[in-house]
This record gives structure tokens, sequence and C-alpha cells, in this order.
């Protein structure tokens, strides 16, 4: 039974089994989100992200996959500046202006800010 979620930025949230050899996205999902192309030449699998294209390969087992860059073992780092990749300069200036007025009010609970409005 898998019981963990995690959130994908740009996809939502997903389950996911630590200890598995792979974790499965539903196609169907991935193309309700994003255009889907295959490339015949590379036997692969296109998913179109609006800031970059990932290429799924056929395996020998017969299913698209994607090789992870990491060891899912190690503790990874995300950086700001990769965060702040998935979304426009106007939507991360207006994050900040949000989070620079939260520290200004005092940090008011989502409740305190609906009562207070």
């Amino acid at each position: 039974m898998i019981s963990k979620k995690a959130y994908v930025p740009d996809y939502g949230w997903v389950s996911f089994d630590e200890d598995a050899v792979a974790n499965v996205f539903s196609m169907t999902k991935m193309r309700d989100k994003f255009r889907i192309s295959y490339d015949e030449k590379e036997d692969a699998l296109i998913v179109h992200h609006p800031k970059k294209s990932v290429q799924f390969k056929r395996g020998e087992d017969n299913l698209y996959t994607l090789k992870a860059k990491y060891n899912t073992k190690t503790c990874l780092v995300e950086t700001v500046e990769d965060n702040e990749a998935f979304y426009t300069k106007r939507q991360v200036e207006k994050a900040k202006q949000a989070r620079q007025l939260l520290h200004t009010l005092g940090f008011p609970t989502v409740n305190d800010m609906k009562n207070d409005f």
C-alpha cells in the first residue's frame, strides 16, 4: 500500500513509494496538463512542459521511462532558482510581494486574514 505523497511542481500531488524501483505517472493525467508527442526516430514520448521538454525513452521492458539523474538515497537540495524556473517573472515578483505583506502584518493565520478583511 502506498501512503506517501509528494508535490511535483507544475504537476501536483502524486503518490510514491521510497522503496519502489520506480514511481509511475499516469499518461492521461500528464496529458491533461501538458502536450505529449512521439518521436519515431528516438522511440520516445516527449512531454512538452512550458520551461523544458522531457523525453521518456522506451526501455527493454517496453515501458517509456525517464532515468533520474540522481541517487534517490541521497539528500536533494532545491534552490530558489530551480523553484522559480517553473514560474513567470511576474508570478515570482507577486509571490515576493505577498511574502513581504505577510511579514509586515506579523504572519497572521489564514483565519485571522479572513476575519480582518
